[in-house]
């Protein structure tokens, strides 16, 4: 890829601008698009309506079911034509029948499969077709096209969509035209028959919707892949630094370099002396009937700013004279009682349309009923998505069970009874009543037992008998919050130093500790 030969201005876009762009570009390069797009899919509809003469819905629905196969072809043509090399029809064949190798299944498999309904696949086909990724490393890539990106390329699906029904609807009602008034003919039903001919032509007609609208579906969503990686790749830095650097490298020798630079600074300083030199002639030159401030701006007096006015309001630009006609007030115009000779004279409703064709009847009601069920589906849908991805708002609304002991929990850990019916019922008062009385071991003993006991309890801390004090702690950082780890671990501290080193704690920091064992653990309710 030579982005010195690309075709278009490289710039970061909104997304509806790199639509706008993509659209440009199907409008550019239309008639290889439309025959290249003729020649592999036309033979393909015959067929396919041949095999199944007998069930053309079918062969309707393997047509539309194929489209990411059929839409290979355009973004071939388009990412050539984008850097100047407009691809011909006989290698468009050539491309188009790569895709049966077996090195090109599994984009093909994949797109008619599992990426069959992806809403956003005209951005993504290119990662595919053009990149050749796959696995994990595709998967990336379409997270990072779709930030900022993915919003844009749903929307123009979308209205694609509509368009290709709208085409459709227009051709059947453009046939409908033709129909002579005094004909006796049942459009709608013929519609809706099951003749071979009529479905057949039904088919054909969704194939022309299908052709005109593909071209500039695969262009908006090329133009916007390509501006995605114009904004992450910075292709239009790029391509500056390239103009740079074959603009300097234009140059002859050393002293044209030189010479370039010194014309650039004496035009530099004229120019700032012209605009010193005009602004003093201004400031010098005053006429009469003026005045200044100290600061160069004019102030008009109380005369000249009359005559200003006079002379602006009397020009033809505030005396022209322009003619609107208005419908009759409302209550005339809507007026449906009848005078007085029975005749209701408002011309406005005197039109006699007569009775419409049932099949506009029978069209709006499958319209109306189309729309409900959407809605119907769309609503389903969003309760479904809401439930998912919430769900975990059901966890406030439930009861928070009850703590049991688990028929594992352990009875004692390093010469410590960790049974909760052995505790006192105020630890940290207790441990500080021992600690005034010297019992340091007592004290910090019963203040870590009772950790131990509420961990177990509370946190549900998967303590074990042959663990030691430094994998209480691992196991109480690695699951529990930071503050509580925080402090398991300061208390475990002070107990090594008590129980190996045979180093009393200091009375105040025992005394934090206690405080803040209460503020950890005394929530804890017995059962």
């Amino acid at each position: 890829m030579n982005l010195d030969s690309i075709s278009a201005a490289v710039r970061p876009r909104t997304h509806w601008e790199a639509i706008d762009l993509g659209f440009m570009m199907a409008r550019e390069w239309w008639k290889p698009l439309i025959i290249s797009w003729i020649a592999i899919t036309l033979p393909f509809f015959i067929l396919i309506n041949t095999i199944f003469i007998d069930h053309l819905s079918i062969a309707a629905v393997i047509m539309w079911w194929l489209k990411p196969l059929w839409e290979r072809v355009p973004l071939y043509i388009l990412s050539r034509a984008l850097f100047g090399e407009i691809p011909t029809l006989k290698s468009t064949l050539k491309f188009f029948l790569k895709f049966f190798n077996q090195s090109s299944r599994f984009q093909t498999m994949l797109w008619l499969t599992l990426c069959r309904l992806k809403i956003s696949r005209s951005l993504d086909l290119p990662c595919t077709q053009l990149e050749g990724l796959k696995g994990k490393a595709l998967s990336q890539r379409w997270k990072l096209l779709h930030k900022n990106c993915r919003d844009a390329a749903m929307w123009l699906t979308l209205v694609c969509v509509h368009l290709e029904l709208f085409i459709v609807l227009a051709i059947v009602v453009f046939i409908y035209m033709f129909i002579p008034a005094h004909v006796e003919f049942d459009f709608w039903g013929s519609l809706t028959s099951q003749k071979t001919g009529i479905i057949f032509c039904s088919n054909f007609i969704s194939y022309v919707g299908m052709t005109l609208v593909a071209p500039f579906y695969i262009a908006g969503g090329f133009s916007l892949y390509i501006n995605r990686r114009t904004q992450l790749e910075a292709w239009d830095i790029e391509l500056e630094f390239r103009r740079l650097h074959n603009r300097h490298s234009n140059l002859s020798s050393p002293l044209d370099l030189k010479i370039s630079k010194n014309v650039t600074a004496i035009i530099f300083t004229a120019t700032i002396l012209f605009n010193a030199s005009h602004n003093s002639f201004a400031v010098s030159a005053k006429p009469k009937g003026l005045e200044f401030y100290d600061s160069g701006r004019i102030m008009l007096n109380s005369e000249s700013s009359k005559k200003a006015i006079n002379g602006v309001l009397e020009g033809k630009e505030f005396h022209q004279i322009k003619t609107t006609k208005s419908l009759p007030a409302l209550d005339k115009l809507f007026n449906f009682e009848d005078d007085d000779d029975g005749v209701n004279d408002n011309p406005w409703f005197d039109w006699d349309l007569g009775p419409l064709p049932d099949w506009i009847g029978d069209m709006i009601m499958i319209l109306a009923k189309s729309i409900k069920g959407i809605i119907i589906c769309a609503v389903i849908a969003l309760i479904i998505i809401v439930f998912i991805r919430y769900r975990f708002w059901l966890d406030y609304f439930s009861m928070p069970p009850s703590p049991k002991r688990r028929k594992s929990d352990p009875q004692s850990m390093f010469g410590f009874d960790v049974r909760e019916e052995n505790l006192p019922d105020d630890i940290p008062g207790t441990a500080l009543a021992l600690a005034q009385k010297n019992e340091w071991r007592s004290a910090l003993g019963l203040l870590y037992r009772g950790s131990l006991v509420r961990l177990i309890a509370m946190y549900d801390c998967e303590f074990k008998d042959g663990h030691t004090e430094g994998d209480c702690v691992t196991i109480v950082r690695s699951n529990l919050a930071e503050q509580i780890g925080k402090y398991f671990t300061k208390l475990t501290v002070a107990w090594q130093n008590l129980a190996y080193g045979h180093r009393d704690p200091d009375y105040q920091e025992f005394e934090k500790l206690c405080r803040d064992w209460s503020l950890n653990f005394d929530k804890y309710e017995k059962n």
